[in-house]
Formats: structure tokens, C-alpha cells, sequence
């Protein structure tokens, strides 16, 4: 085995209550040291030149233990490894962000729900008030701290606080103009169509708005060419759970119907016809309309799972856009010379 990609959760628990998560029901549960040793095992059966960790969950730095303990035994292992982490940045304090370069993390990515008013509300924390506040510092420790680390902030976009979205930005760049900062479209269950900008128009309308009016630039509008596919798609990526189960894609986490197999079962793999379903499910080389578009390279097929929950097609933005989005960009590069 070439790479192993593991997206893995040491925990459900979050120490937010935000008011459209997916895992507020969730039990707080925390992984054990026998799940730890089995995802060890995992990687040394299936022997990978290269491991890539990306530290999930709930809220993964309510579980710095785990954390700890797990990348130390994997570095251990003398494999090529690197590591990412997603997380609400609440709790991304100094002495975490100082053992950061030992842990091999490369990456972080926070999420901001607007302006310190809605992000607040939004995204309270369970017993302070102004979580954004704290954040916002963090997120000042690293950038002085850690110039190494790849910092990306996602900050959550609807009809309601879109035009927020200008002036975080502006925040964040003062801070730090290296840190990426993008819009992340809401399209969760939970958000009525009405106030979600769950259209591709609406979405080109407002990268359009960001550039021509505040002269705020996105590195997404133009795409990448795709060299891989997600990790529902790919052989040898899992996400795993804090009670050692085995999923195929991060929407699943704590669905007992998406488990595909459990690291403390001796199989492994416990439902072969569930995960062979998730890797080939709405798969692009079934789909004529993929693979005749002009834009596959840089779209992949999209979203297995969006695709199946929506029963759309899925389409990158870039697919109705791609001209205009040139332009800006051919504008942008100029201005800035």
C-alpha cells in the first residue's frame, strides 16, 4: 500500500452548541486507549509507505491525549506521516499550538459563523458567551507561533450574514494575510432553502459581489485539476470513530446505519456489502454526463453523498462560471503587479 488516509475522531463530544451540527445528538464519548493500540495495528497490518492523519470529530481537541499518544506511536513507526486537524479553534491554546511541528501537523482549519454578534449566537460555547473572542486570539497565537502551519478559516455563509463575511475577512487578513479564508456555503439539513445559498447562480452571484465590490479575491474560483477522489471512493481512506468504527465518508460519523466495520471486531470490515455500496455509489465512471463534461478534471464527479441525498447532479461551480471567473482572475493577477 502506497497511502493510507485516515480521518479519525477521538472523540463525538463538542464543546460548542451549534444550532445546525448534524452530531448534537451524539453521545460524548470518548476513544480508549485499547481503540488507540487498534488503529496502530490497522497501520502496521496494512503497512503504508506514507499516512496521512486528519484529527476529526465533535470537537477532536477535547481529546489532546489522544491525540498526543496516537501521533507519537505513529511517528514511531518511521513512515512518511503528516497530519491536519479541523476544529472550532476554541481550544487551540498556546502550549497545543507549541507542540504542533512535533505532532506533524501541517494544517488547521477553524471555522467563523460571521461577525462576533452571529458567530456567537450561532456557535455558542457551552458555558462562555463570546467564544469569537478566544478564537480570534488563537488564531493570533499561531499565526506569531507557528509560521509553519497551513492555517485555512471557513467561515459560514447564508442569506442571513453574508455581508459579514467582508469584514471577517478584512479581520483575519490584518491578522495575517496568509491565512486562507474562504466562504463555506451552509447546506445542511437543518437550513431552510430560503436563507441557504444552496444555488450554483446565487454562488456565483456572491464570489461576483465579493470581487467587484470589495475587491476581495477567492482563491476557489478558480479550481484545481482533481488527482483523487474522496475518501468514499478511495480503497485505502477511513474515517474512524472513538469506539474504534470504521466509516467511508465524514458525513457518516455516528450513523450506526453508514458503519462499515469496527477496528475492535477481528474482521475488520464487517459489512463488505456496505462498503463495496459507498465506494462504487453514484460512482463518475458510471455516469455518461461525468464523463463527457469538459469539466470532470476539475470537479471529480462532485459529492457521492450530496449526490445521492439530493438525487442531483451535483455540478461544480466552475461549470457555469468558468469565463467570468477567468476574468476576475486575469484582473486580479494584473492589479496585482
Amino acid at each position: 500500500m502506497q497511502t493510507m488516509k485516515l480521518t479519525i475522531a477521538p472523540t463525538c463530544d463538542c464543546n460548542f452548541k451549534c444550532v445546525y451540527c448534524f452530531e448534537k445528538d451524539r453521545p460524548a464519548i470518548y476513544m480508549t486507549k485499547k481503540v488507540e493500540d487498534a488503529i496502530l495495528d490497522f497501520i502496521v497490518k496494512n503497512n503504508p509507505n506514507r499516512i496521512h492523519v486528519c484529527w476529526y470529530g465533535g470537537e477532536p481537541l477535547l481529546a489532546k491525549e489522544s491525540i498526543y499518544r496516537i501521533s507519537e506511536k505513529i511517528i514511531s513507526l518511521g513512515k512518511e506521516y503528516d497530519a491536519s486537524i479541523v476544529t472550532n479553534g476554541y481550544l487551540l491554546d498556546r502550549e497545543f499550538i507549541h507542540k504542533m511541528n512535533d505532532l506533524k501537523l501541517k494544517t488547521v482549519q477553524i471555522t467563523i459563523d460571521g461577525d462576533k454578534q452571529t458567530h456567537n449566537k450561532r456557535r455558542p460555547h457551552n458555558n462562555n458567551v463570546d467564544s469569537f473572542d478566544v478564537i480570534m486570539n488563537n488564531i493570533k497565537e499561531l499565526s506569531v507561533s507557528n509560521k509553519d502551519v497551513l492555517l485555512s478559516i471557513r467561515i459560514n455563509v447564508d442569506k442571513t450574514n453574508m455581508y459579514e463575511f467582508v469584514n471577517v475577512y478584512r479581520q483575519i487578513k490584518k491578522i495575517n494575510p496568509n491565512i486562507h479564508v474562504y466562504p463555506g456555503f451552509v447546506h445542511d439539513a437543518s437550513c431552510k432553502s430560503s436563507v441557504c445559498i444552496d444555488d450554483n447562480v446565487e454562488r456565483i452571484k456572491f464570489y461576483s459581489m465579493l470581487y467587484n465590490d470589495y475587491n476581495i479575491y477567492i482563491p476557489e474560483m478558480i479550481p484545481n485539476i482533481v488527482l483523487s477522489s474522496c475518501m468514499a471512493r478511495c480503497m485505502n481512506s477511513f474515517l474512524i470513530g472513538p469506539m474504534g468504527e470504521i466509516y467511508k465518508c465524514w458525513h457518516h460519523l455516528g450513523n450506526n446505519n453508514k458503519v462499515v466495520g469496527n477496528l475492535m471486531d477481528k474482521r475488520i470490515l464487517t459489512d463488505i456489502d456496505m462498503f463495496a455500496r459507498l465506494m462504487k455509489e453514484n460512482d463518475y465512471i458510471d455516469n455518461k454526463k461525468c464523463m463527457d463534461c469538459k469539466y470532470f478534471p476539475v470537479c471529480g464527479g462532485g459529492c457521492a453523498d450530496l449526490k445521492t441525498q439530493n438525487n442531483n447532479d451535483n455540478c461544480s461551480i466552475f461549470k457555469y462560471a468558468m469565463t467570468s471567473f477567468l476574468n476576475m482572475r486575469y484582473k486580479f493577477l494584473v492589479n496585482k503587479v
